[in-house]
């Protein structure tokens, strides 16, 4: 696994601290090449858009996330 943020997981933001629990959430729920094929654009359609201090992230969630994402790599 990568590290992306020595200085520790954050959210709410498109950087490197952000990319760490992108990562780590695809990767708990998907396979190792599709976790980091498909992190960064999870980082930036979920993870950079939370913005409270205290969140959650439903695997119904993730698994929407990731049947879309399926979708429109095979749209194109």
């Amino acid at each position: 696994m990568r590290n992306h943020s020595p200085s520790g997981v954050e959210w709410g933001y498109s950087g490197s601290g952000p990319s760490q629990p992108a990562l780590a959430v695809l990767l708990a729920v998907t396979d190792r090449e599709t976790g980091e094929r498909c992190y960064q654009e999870f980082k930036c359609d979920v993870i950079a858009r939370i913005s409270d201090a205290e969140w959650s992230l439903p695997l119904r969630d993730v698994r929407s996330w990731l049947q879309r994402a399926a979708a429109a790599e095979a749209a194109h």
